[in-house]
């Protein structure tokens, strides 16, 4: 919404305000100074019958004036003295930019003030429920200065709005408020204020020994509500069996309404927070990931290995590494953790933690040690106990032998890596369950050989899965079509084959999923 939309939503709300506050005696009038009738409108409003006045600043240029005109026959009681008061009220609201309604592309749902309220109650150590709190008080504070009623209460719906719980209760000596905890359905009038604005509720009928004190004859709920719907109920008492004026019910509808959008106002406030914070969080868990570029070639030059890890969003659970384990070997493993984003990098991280802790203590001990697949059933194992039955790692790892020119591998469910030879193309089997779903899984291992001038290729799934505009997938075929008519060249010179092959196929079309792509060229 543009800012002078803004303004004119504003200037309504006050001239609606003024209308129902009026009576026959007593008129409550708001007025735009504009530049062509400011002095004309100032020369009208120096009349004798003006017993209050105000200027009102919405924006810079945009000013208006808040009046009370009495008629001569009224004199200067209790009423008037309220109706200075509660326009004191209206001109603090009008100049608060929390009056306003929330833009379009940015509202928030009543849900998510619900879900946000009950969130910050349970920190006790955060500032924003007292900020909350303190902001509840001063409202119901304020209608209990600018009326007659002796108490209010402030009943906020739970997060799946079934339920309303009593968030503050303002009175006077009045008696506890039964149902501090109230399923909406058996509150009539609560209902009742929610659908048409208010209800009233009488101490000598059946609801009103239900729901009121017990010293109390009196009481009118009003619905709170902002931009997306109704988030709770006001509700004033009185000990008296009395009328319910316009003029005081007005009052505790402006307030209900400011209570409303001053909440969505702190909401939207709290997820901006929120929001910068977890951006912060990602950047720093980014720095915990494989690193996007994967380079690598031993003192012989019988190896060099090129690859890139890249991620969809901030973070993801493809994890792409190589780690010497000699002068003559060393260890590369790929693996592809189930869903995106966070949730992916979680189990990635957990399992890349555990890869470095047992190369440090295999290392340190003994090379011979290494059994690819009991290595990747310890692995199973781990992330069996810390995760979910929903996370799960495909992840492919071995053992690169460059004096014997051979590969000791195991792969736990993992796309095949593929060997690529002169004359052939070679896909290395699985030898087990994807890690993450049964602990005690069994796991076998494989060895091939290679000869100086062949590649073997490690991928994920956003790489063999990848679709074009036609929805078909990039596949094996596509990676071997991309990366044979490159066999003499480098390591890079392959990687690059794929990776532009894969865009070429995706036609600019963005990513759905992580991708990887590991080439060691012999």
């Amino acid at each position: 919404m543009s800012s002078s939309g803004q303004e004119n939503v504003t200037e309504n709300w006050l001239r609606n305000a003024c209308q129902r506050m009026s009576g026959d005696r007593m008129r409550l009038e708001y007025y735009p100074i504009t530049s062509e009738s400011t002095e004309c409108s100032r020369q009208l409003w120096d009349g004798s019958e003006v017993i209050w006045q105000r200027e009102v600043h919405l924006e810079p240029g945009r000013e208006g004036v808040m009046r009370i005109r009495i008629d001569s026959a009224q004199t200067a009681d209790q009423s008037v003295l309220k109706l200075c008061h509660f326009a004191d009220h209206l001109v603090h609201l009008a100049e608060s930019p929390r009056v306003l309604s929330a833009p379009d592309d940015s509202r928030i749902s009543s849900k998510d003030v619900r879900k946000y309220s009950t969130k910050k109650a349970a920190d006790q150590n955060a500032d924003a429920p007292l900020a909350v709190n303190r902001s509840i008080d001063a409202s119901l504070e304020s209608i209990l200065k600018l009326t007659n009623y002796r108490g209010a209460a402030f009943l906020m719906l739970n997060e799946s709005g079934q339920e309303l719980r009593l968030k503050s209760y303002v009175h006077q000596s009045l008696n506890p408020l039964p149902f501090p905890e109230r399923k909406l359905a058996d509150s009539n009038i609560d209902r009742l204020a929610m659908l048409e604005g208010y209800g009233v509720c009488r101490g000598n009928h059946t609801q009103g020994r239900v729901w009121l004190p017990t010293d109390v004859m009196t009481g009118i709920c009003v619905s709170v509500r902002f931009t997306t719907g109704v988030i709770g109920t006001v509700w004033v008492f009185d000990r008296r069996n009395r009328e319910v004026y316009d003029r005081e019910l007005h009052v505790v509808q402006s307030i209900a309404a400011q209570l409303g959008a001053d909440l969505e106002e702190r909401l939207r406030d709290q997820q901006n927070t929120d929001h910068r914070r977890m951006r912060t969080e990602l950047k720093l868990a980014a720095l915990t990931q494989p690193a996007r570029q994967i380079l690598f070639s031993d003192r012989t030059g019988s190896v060099d290995a090129h690859g890139c890890c890249m991620s969809r969003y901030d973070v993801g659970g493809d994890l792409c590494e190589i780690f010497p384990m000699s002068e003559s070997q060393f260890f590369v493993a790929m693996g592809d953790a189930s869903g995106n984003s966070l949730p992916a990098a979680m189990v990635m991280t957990a399992v890349r933690g555990a890869i470095y802790a047992m190369l440090y203590q295999i290392r340190a001990e003994s090379i011979e040690k290494f059994q690819p697949a009991e290595f990747v059933g310890r692995l199973n194992q781990m992330l069996d106990d810390l995760t979910g039955a929903h996370q799960f790692m495909t992840f492919v790892c071995g053992l690169v032998d460059l004096t014997t020119r051979t590969f000791r591998y195991c792969n736990a469910g993992h796309p095949q890596p593929i060997h690529i030879q002169t004359e052939k193309v070679e896909y290395l089997a699985s030898n087990g369950l994807i890690m993450g779903v049964d602990g005690d899984a069994y796991y076998s291992e494989s060895e091939i050989n290679y000869e100086a001038g062949e590649a073997l290729v490690f991928y994920t799934d956003g790489i063999s899965e990848a679709l074009n505009r036609e929805h078909r997938q990039f596949r094996q075929d596509g990676i071997v079509a991309a990366a044979q008519p490159r066999l003499n060249h480098s390591a890079k010179s392959i990687f690059q084959g794929i990776w532009s092959g894969v865009k070429s196929h995706q036609m600019g079309d963005s990513e759905n999923d992580d991708a990887s792509v590991l080439v060691l060229k012999f």
